[in-house]
């Protein structure tokens, strides 16, 4: 009874540590107060979505190397933002020079602009407007034919030549430092030896001469005290005499260069030539009281003619 008990008893599984089950072979007896063998765990092999299993010591996904390489990821881009910051900042510091200098460049225009405009104005206050030097080369000069001079015992062929300088220098508006230059040129013979003495004497070779210094030795030379004398008298005791007034005004200017201080007012030269008509003549113009010159000459052109014509109706 007791063995048919035993086989007739129901079979249990048996239940192991780690979970697992496992029934008994028929016939063997259970003893559920043993221990139960324990079995090895068996290596349980995740599948990636794919079905695969990944082969062993490969990194999974979601192991600790997956966010190492987006940290490296993550600085690379985060210096490259760094750069472009940078290249940026650099770009608006050139454009900020480039508008600064483009600045200082107009601000200079501007106030060069100004100081021309000032000085125009100063210019046009004053009356005065600035005016390119005004040259004149010998070839100009030689355009006039100006006389040569070679030196001369008669005073007023010396007087004469430098006068003919002069109206040339007058007509091409001569530098002051040039008349001497252009005047010593037509110098010859005897004349030019006589320069190269005086020169010498006067200063360096490279020193300049004014022409009022050339006139005084040239005067000196070939216009001598005691000659300019004897013709500072002859102007001084001018009269008309015979002369026709044309005649005598031709005389009084022309013997006057010799006495300029008789006549260094326009009114003293006035009544020099007036003093020295004749006495009709004289008188009837000296009525008019008249201070000029000119006025005193043309005066007494008019009553010459009348008293001709006068003299002429008589005699007819």
């Amino acid at each position: 009874m007791a063995r048919g008990r035993g086989r007739g008893r129901a079979r249990k599984p048996t239940r192991f540590a780690d979970g697992s089950t496992a029934w008994a072979p028929s016939g063997q007896q259970e003893d559920t107060s043993s221990t139960p063998t324990r079995s090895v765990p068996q290596q349980e092999h995740t599948m990636d979505p794919t079905g695969s299993t990944p082969e062993m010591g490969a990194p999974e996904i979601g192991t600790s190397e997956g966010p190492s390489i987006q940290h490296e990821e993550t600085i690379s881009a985060s210096q490259l933002m760094q750069m472009m910051v940078q290249q940026q900042v650099a770009a608006r510091e050139d454009i900020m020079r480039m508008v600064e200098v483009q600045q200082q460049f107009l601000q200079q225009q501007l106030q060069q602009q100004q100081a021309m405009y000032q000085q125009q104005q100063q210019q046009q206050f004053q009356g005065t407007t600035a005016q390119p030097e005004h040259r004149v080369s010998l070839l100009d000069f030689q355009r006039y034919a100006p006389p040569a001079f070679k030196g001369t015992a008669d005073p007023m062929e010396a007087v004469s030549w430098l006068k003919q300088m002069e109206k040339v220098f007058q007509a091409l508006r001569c530098p002051d430092e040039e008349k001497v230059l252009f005047a010593t040129f037509m110098l010859q013979g005897e004349a030019a030896d006589w320069w190269e003495m005086e020169k010498g004497k006067l200063g360096p070779d490279d020193a300049p001469f004014i022409w009022e210094e050339f006139k005084k030795v040239f005067h000196e030379k070939y216009f001598p005290q005691g000659i300019r004398f004897q013709k500072y008298r002859e102007f001084d005791r001018l009269e008309q005499g015979d002369m026709t007034v044309a005649q005598y005004a031709a005389k009084f200017e022309e013997m006057s260069r010799y006495a300029p201080t008789l006549i260094s007012e326009e009114s003293d030269r006035a009544r020099k030539f007036e003093n020295g008509l004749r006495g009709r003549i004289q008188q009837q113009v000296a009525a008019f009281e008249l201070s000029s010159y000119k006025d005193v000459v043309n005066k007494a052109l008019v009553i010459e003619k009348g008293l001709d014509n006068a003299q002429a109706a008589r005699e007819k």
